[in-house]
């Protein structure tokens, strides 16, 4: 009755959400697909920067999301942060979301303003099953942000993720990867104090003494950060604290 009296199906609330991101966050296939028909903007920015699918992928509905992508979603937009529904579904865990995304097109490069790809996401936030279902999909594992500042196994290094950190070097992360900003794996869970991280990196053969380009280390990155106890610890473990830059 609203629609055929003629009511703004791109209306939105003081939250910035219109009557299909609603829907789509809580899996109302067949109203989505109502309000699509009737013409509803299936790639409107809400003011915090989710569109409808989004916001389904936020919410680990599998037919929203794919009924979305159906009827001309752009499966790979990226809001004004830069994050794109899949990165949305990576955060969360959702699997199932990711996998139809993936077969849909959802691309794992896309990098949010942060740097971060969908891979990233997952790693950062401890999401073991949703890490492993990229993998297969294809995501680069080594995959360096272009900012040269992060890659996956670092952020599952700064957030302590340890059993990401698992499986990310059981499908071939690198343990000694430098990115362009003179840091590896070891340096962020050292820096970050991260002490199990510094330890399971160690385990999987990260080098204690590797020199980054600038001609430090992580003890000497440790050190200058105020990390004590993660100083200790690579001592500890092998370190030689008589390095010098």
């Amino acid at each position: 009755m609203l629609i055929s009296a003629g009511a703004d199906l791109d209306h939105e609330t003081k939250a910035g959400r219109t009557a299909l991101m609603v829907a789509a966050f809580y899996g109302q296939v067949s109203i989505c697909h109502l309000l699509l028909e009737s013409g509803a903007s299936p790639n409107q920015e809400s003011k915090d920067g989710k569109t409808a699918l989004a916001c389904a992928a936020w919410n680990g509905s599998v037919s929203t999301s794919s009924l979305l992508v159906q009827l001309n979603a752009n499966v790979n937009y990226q809001a004004e942060d830069g994050t794109t529904a899949l990165n949305q579904a990576a955060w969360r865990g959702h699997v199932e979301t990711i996998e139809a995304l993936l077969d849909l097109g959802a691309s794992s490069e896309k990098e949010s303003l942060d740097g971060n790809t969908a891979l990233m996401k997952a790693a950062a936030n401890g999401q073991v099953r949703a890490v492993r279902c990229l993998l297969k999909g294809g995501a680069k594992v080594n995959h360096e942000s272009v900012s040269g500042c992060t890659t996956a196994l670092i952020q599952a290094c700064i957030h302590g993720q340890t059993s990401v950190i698992e499986e990310l070097i059981d499908g071939g992360a690198s343990v000694d990867q430098e990115t362009k900003v003179d840091f590896t794996p070891l340096c962020a869970a050292a820096v970050s104090g991260q002490l199990e991280a510094v330890i399971v990196m160690a385990m999987h053969g990260a080098k204690l003494d590797k020199k980054m380009k600038d001609g430090s280390t992580a003890l000497i990155k440790a050190s200058v950060s105020g990390r004590v106890d993660s100083a200790m610890m690579l001592i500890e473990l092998g370190a030689d604290p008589h390095v010098e830059v």
